[in-house]
């Protein structure tokens, strides 16, 4: 992470090793998101995301049930300004396709899944659909 002309005002930029993507705008507002700029809650719902198909998509072929799509939607909440922010919670809500599988049965290995890569320190509750919450 680059951040020039003094942060905490001025532009910061992520880039990563691997070059996948070029050097990324990314804002630290408070309120609405600067628009074409990536916000650490963004960033951070993403990986979850990443970890939650992963895990699941992991699950289910383990179990002899491979998914054919997974989608995952995940969304951070803070509390507190942006010098003291504090991760609330990170909601996921996922969708597959997976043949053969009931809705039960695919809301229970996403559980699993969900339980497998939340950390203790975040807030892990589930609903009754396919919402999760790390």
């Amino acid at each position: 992470m680059i951040w020039a002309n003094h942060p905490p005002h001025g532009v910061a930029r992520i880039s990563v090793e691997s070059h996948a993507f070029h050097a990324m705008p990314v804002s630290i507002q408070q309120g609405d998101p600067v628009p074409y700029e990536s916000t650490p809650g963004e960033l951070l719902a993403v990986v979850h995301a990443m970890f939650m198909a992963w895990t699941l998509a992991e699950r289910l072929t383990a179990d002899g049930t491979p998914a054919n799509e997974l989608v995952v939607y995940a969304e951070c909440s803070f509390q507190g300004p942006a010098s003291s922010r504090q991760l609330v919670a990170i909601d996921l809500t996922v969708h597959g396709n997976v043949p053969g599988l009931d809705a039960q049965a695919f809301t229970d290995t996403a559980e699993q899944a969900r339980r497998a890569i939340c950390t203790p320190a975040a807030p892990a509750t589930t609903s009754p659909a396919t919402l999760t919450r790390c």
